[in-house]
């Protein structure tokens, strides 16, 4: 309770409606609760995961799992902005004094009221940033990117998806994510849930006509073969170095892994 009071002070809140209320945005707010962590002498603050405990799967009791805490809606500056590496960091810091496990961020555009130009600018560097790595890995067999045609500009959401031939690669999957993530590499085997296999749509209960939907062409097989990575939306020559050397290391060897 004394952080919480001790946050509500640094970000000056107060109850008084004759006083003239700030603005307190996120950023705002998560910056001085790790300040009053540290005020209050503490250097880091137990992960609050120890507060968000699920019970194991298949159990209504029993033994807990600690769950990941994750803030929903960071925000990096954007380049235009000089200090824009300095005030990133000091999110990121602060979300680690905070024991909060990921930030998920979106890019502010340069100007507020945001323009179409300002998201075209940040989804252009995000794409630039996405080429780097994705140039280095295309030469790699059985290893594919999303195919977007001439006339058309990608954009990204959350993640880079590739997309991985098994037999044409020589390995699964499982064993590839597995060997890029011993090797650094923030990988995961992606699954999406597809809307249209949600019981909300197969059950009659909810419609006076119920939908009749196809099987949509391609997402099952995209589910078994995506393999996600993390964006970089900022030039990281050594990151993606990294990427590119361990993603090379983890292909010299996929005969071995195609065996085990």
């Amino acid at each position: 309770m004394d952080v919480v009071l001790k946050r509500m002070a640094i970000c000056q809140i107060t109850s008084d409606p004759l006083v003239p209320q700030p603005r307190v945005s996120r950023r705002t707010l998560l910056k001085g609760s790790a300040a009053a962590a540290v005020a209050i002498g503490v250097a880091a603050l137990p992960s609050a995961c120890a507060a968000v405990e699920q019970p194991v799967p298949g159990t209504s009791s029993g033994p807990l799992r600690k769950g990941k805490v994750i803030d929903c809606h960071a925000h990096l500056n954007h380049r235009s902005r000089s200090t824009w590496e300095a005030d990133d960091r000091k999110l990121i810091d602060a979300a680690d004094k905070l024991g909060i496990d990921q930030l998920c961020c979106s890019i502010l555009t340069p100007r507020q009221p945001a323009t179409a130009d300002g998201f075209r600018e940040c989804n252009r560097w995000t794409a630039d940033g996405m080429r780097r790595l994705n140039n280095r890995l295309r030469h790699l067999p059985g290893l594919y990117e999303q195919a977007a045609r001439p006339d058309m500009k990608r954009i990204y959401y959350a993640e880079n998806m590739l997309f991985i031939d098994e037999a044409e690669a020589g390995m699964s999957r499982e064993a590839c994510v597995r060997a890029l993530q011993a090797e650094g590499v923030r990988a995961n085997a992606h699954t999406y849930t597809l809307q249209h296999k949600l019981p909300l749509y197969s059950e009659a209960t909810w419609w006076h006509h119920k939908p009749i939907i196809p099987d949509l062409p391609g997402s099952e097989q995209a589910n078994r073969t995506a393999i996600a990575l993390p964006l970089f939306t900022s030039e990281v020559p050594e990151l993606v170095d990294q990427y590119a050397k361990a993603f090379e290391k983890v292909w010299a060897h996929r005969k071995e892994l195609g065996n085990v």
